[in-house]
């Protein structure tokens, strides 16, 4: 849990946990982080 990490509960309300394994390709996380930089744009743009 991300809370035995130590993390205040002001940041486990921001906290999203991503996995990977050795099945995944290089073109699959590359795909994945593509994605996710476009989804944290928006929300920037929202949260202003």
């Amino acid at each position: 849990m991300i809370e035995a990490c130590g993390y205040q509960n002001a940041v486990l309300d921001g906290v999203l946990r991503v996995s990977f394994s050795a099945d995944n390709t290089l073109d699959e996380v590359k795909e994945f982080t593509e994605k996710l930089d476009l989804v944290v744009k928006k929300f920037k743009r929202i949260m202003k």
